[in-house]
Order: structure tokens, then C-alpha cells, then sequence
């Protein structure tokens, strides 16, 4: 591994708002290596002699640092001197590292030659070896920039989105990316059913997965839900029989990673609301200890998108409930006649107040002729929608018998 300077990765966040810089990244190429130059330069001007960095790949020596001779030599099999176009000069393989040779061209041969290889062959080790940790460190961090960058745009996200659907689609696009898997989805628990529903897929034809039952005895997103722990195909004693009765459904490979969603309520336990699952990972069959960390971040982040989206569902339908019962009280309230309809043959004051959005208390007035009004009083027994409907059949009956002019026994006795 060798370092220079390169691009960032691009941000993932839906507006992009973190800006590309330049980083000592680490690649696999063989760029010219500044600081080991700099050392078989210094050397080879204590030692008097010329220094180079070769790299043996397949059947041919490569350059690495050091003067260009404007030649490359065969590639040596042992320790020693090598006819080059340029002279015999002193081949050494550098300590600790498989194929890289180092040349000591210098005027003096055998002995004085290996030791100016040998010192050198030190330096160039410890600083290749330095190189080579520093590119681990720095691909270790450069896999943390990738995560917090995640983390940043799924925060992003459910600032901006309130649509379950739509949120947890961006994110699941996202984690499947930085993670490498093909395949992934996010399940919901839907209690009235006690089943887990899809609510966004990735490599799936949308819809086609049906609700799994939480108690689905094969099911690694139910276990996963049941348990509330995580369930991989790495430390799964039930992998392979899983991932044989799986094959129906095309996968690429037999690795899993199914992490429970909860959410904890301020003042209340912990409970899982969902799964987030990934499968056929792109570049190998496992998923790491890395993933599972970072998925069990995203996790925390999405049992909070799903209970707030389970509250403002229920908000909303609260909403729309109130409004169709203020709509249902302004009828009810119309169904009972105006006491003015009796003018001039009395005056009549009413008021009627049901103990509920409405109710089953009615009244209602009947001209019977010859000056006499009919007065009925109703109270339908229970209260709400079904007192309501009950109270409406009773008027409109009633409006039908006491028309008659039928005495009030008999009007009651037909209704």
C-alpha cells in the first residue's frame, strides 16, 4: 500500500453540503515515494554510492525510488552482485518485505558494498513498514469518515422527511452502499397483525415480499425481532439450513445480517418496532464487526423515524376523527326541528346538550291539527355513533306515525 495525495470520496449527504479535500489517502499503485527517496539519497551520499527501490511483480523489476538508470535489471534470485547495464552492482532483498530489492551501486564491491546495503536496507524497511501502518490507520479512518458521513445524511434525512416510506428508502439506498450489500430491506412491526412488513426493499421487486409473522419459526427477521439481537450468518448455527430453504428466493450468496430496530421511549423500556436486513454482499460472504456496529447506529436513528411517524399517523387520524365528529355533531344537531315551526301556536323554548360529540337524546314537534302540537322526548340508550343512528331511525319513524294524528299510545305502539 502507498500513499499520496487524492480526492475525498465524494459526501453522501442528500444535499452534499461537506466539501471534497485533499487527504493522504492510500492506494494500491506504486507512486513515487517521497520520504524513501529522500533517506537512499541521504545514504548513498554518506555511503558514496547510488541507492534504488526496485518491486518485483510477476517476472519484471519496477522502479520505486531512487535515480532513473534508464534501465531495469533481470531480477535476482539471491543476495549479491548483478551484472547490469551499468556495472556489477550489489542486489539485497529489504528486510521484512516480500519482492522489494535494493541496489547499491557504488564504486567499491564485496564487502563495502553489502554493508552500505545492509544499513540501507534497515532505513528503507522501517520506513516502508511505517508506510505501511500509516495506509492501514488511514483506511481505518477513512472507513470512520464513511460512516459519520452516513450517520450525517440519515440525520439529514429525517430532519427533512416525514414519509416513513420515503425516508427509510434513502437510508436503506445509503447503509446498503457503504456496506456493500446487494440486497437489503427494512421491516416494521405492525402490532394489530403481530407481523413484520416491508416498508422499503432494495434488489427486490417492490411489493413482492409479504408480511412475515413474528412468530415464523425460519425466519431470521423474525428471530432477529423476537430476540431483539442480532442475527448473522457468521455466528449462526442455523445458517446453512437457512440459507438452503433461501435458495428459492435468489440470492447470491449465503451471508446475512439482520439488526432489530428499537426505540426507547423517554420514561418507558425499550421496544422493537422493525429489522433492518442485508444480504449478498458485494466482494466477499460475510459482513464485519464494522457493519454491525455501524448498522446498529442506523438502527437507533430508524426506531426513531418509525415511532414519530407512528405519532403523527395517530395524530393525524386523531385529527381527522375530531373533525368527522364535529361534522357528525352540526347534523345531529340540524336533525332536531326548529321550535320557531310552531309559531303562532305556541312558543316553545329547547336545548339539548348530548354528553358525547353526540348522543342519543332527540326531541321533535308534530302539528295535530285544531291547535294541538305533539311534543316526543327520546333518550336511546348508550352513547356515540350508535345511540346517534338509533335516535335519527326513531325521528324519522316518528314523523311518519305522529302525522297520522293517532293518539300518543298508538303512535308509540307503532313505532
Amino acid at each position: 500500500m502507498w500513499a499520496w495525495a487524492v480526492s475525498h470520496p465524494a459526501p453522501r449527504g442528500p444535499d452534499r453540503l461537506q466539501r471534497g479535500r485533499k487527504l493522504h489517502l492510500y492506494h494500491a499503485g506504486p507512486p513515487p515515494l517521497g520520504r524513501v527517496d529522500a533517506a537512499l539519497r541521504a545514504v548513498g551520499e554518506l555511503g558514496g554510492c547510488s541507492l534504488r527501490l526496485w518491486h518485483v511483480d510477476g517476472e519484471r523489476l519496477w522502479l520505486l525510488a531512487g535515480p532513473d538508470p534508464g534501465w531495469v535489471p533481470a531480477v535476482p534470485r539471491t543476495a549479491g552482485l548483478l551484472e547490469t547495464p551499468g556495472g556489477a552492482h550489489w542486489f539485497a532483498e529489504v528486510p521484512g518485505l516480500e519482492d522489494f530489492w535494493l541496489e547499491v551501486a557504488s564504486p567499491a564491491h564485496g564487502t563495502a558494498a553489502r554493508a552500505v546495503g545492509e544499513r540501507a536496507g534497515q532505513v528503507v524497511g522501517a520506513l516502508l513498514a511505517a508506510e505501511r501502518e500509516l495506509g492501514q490507520l488511514t483506511e481505518e479512518l477513512v472507513g470512520r469518515y464513511e460512516e459519520i458521513d452516513l450517520l450525517y445524511a440519515i440525520s439529514e434525512i429525517l430532519g427533512q422527511t416525514v414519509r416513513l416510506d420515503v425516508a427509510t428508502g434513502t437510508i436503506l439506498r445509503e447503509v446498503s452502499t457503504v456496506v456493500g450489500a446487494r440486497r437489503a430491506s427494512i421491516m416494521v412491526f405492525d402490532e394489530p397483525g403481530d407481523t413484520l412488513r416491508v416498508v422499503a426493499s432494495r434488489g427486490a421487486v417492490p411489493g413482492s415480499a409479504a408480511p412475515v409473522p413474528i412468530t415464523h419459526p425460519t425466519s431470521v427477521a423474525a428471530r432477529a425481532f423476537r430476540e431483539r439481537s442480532v442475527v448473522s450468518s457468521d455466528d449462526d448455527q442455523q445458517a446453512s439450513s437457512l440459507s438452503v430453504r433461501s435458495g428459492d428466493r435468489g440470492y447470491l450468496g449465503t451471508s446475512y445480517l439482520s439488526i432489530p430496530i428499537c426505540y426507547a421511549a423517554p420514561g418507558m423500556g425499550t421496544r422493537c418496532v422493525g429489522v433492518i436486513n442485508l444480504t449478498d454482499r458485494i466482494g466477499g460472504d460475510s459482513f464485519t464487526a464494522g457493519d454491525r456496529k455501524l448498522l446498529a447506529a442506523v438502527a437507533n436513528q430508524i426506531g426513531a423515524a418509525i415511532e414519530n411517524s407512528r405519532l403523527v399517523i395517530r395524530d393525524l387520524r386523531q385529527q381527522r376523527l375530531h373533525h368527522e365528529l364535529e361534522l357528525a355533531h352540526d347534523l345531529q344537531l340540524r336533525l332536531l326541528p326548529d321550535p320557531s315551526v310552531l309559531l303562532p301556536e305556541a312558543e316553545v323554548a329547547a336545548r339539548c346538550q348530548p354528553a358525547e360529540s353526540v348522543g342519543g337524546d332527540f326531541y321533535t314537534f308534530t302539528r295535530l291539527g285544531r291547535g294541538r302540537v305533539g311534543v316526543m322526548l327520546g333518550d336511546v340508550s348508550s352513547h356515540g355513533f350508535s345511540a346517534a343512528l338509533v335516535m335519527a331511525l326513531v325521528m324519522s319513524a316518528a314523523g311518519i306515525h305522529s302525522s297520522a294524528g293517532s293518539a300518543p299510545d298508538e303512535t308509540l305502539t307503532a313505532m
